[in-house]
């Protein structure tokens, strides 16, 4: 998926991906649910792509943007703790070390 440049579909030309936009990875996703293919493309792909690219600050999109298109990294989207979905009670406090 990597080497066709599926995760920099929606990720802006400067970072190295192809800006190819929803439609474009609408039609891989769709064609990837057809056998319910396990990869990490929706969650990196989509989710973390478009999260960096329209809510990261330049730090942010410098670093981590063209890791995607590369395949260095990938990314998860974590809204809450519970099985009640309350994400203004998370309690997670992320720290490096």
């Amino acid at each position: 998926m990597v080497k066709l440049g599926w995760p920099g579909i929606l990720i802006p030309e400067e970072f190295g991906g192809s800006n190819f936009g929803v439609t474009g990875i609408g039609v891989i996703l769709q064609e990837c649910a057809k056998t319910l293919t396990p990869s990490p493309l929706f969650a990196t792909g989509v989710l973390g792509a478009y999260s960096i690219s329209e809510f990261g600050n330049d730090d942010q999109k410098n670093n981590y943007l063209p890791k995607i298109v590369n395949g260095e990294i990938t990314t998860a989207l974590a809204v809450d703790e519970t099985s009640h979905h309350d994400p203004y009670a998370t309690e997670l406090i992320a720290k490096k070390k």
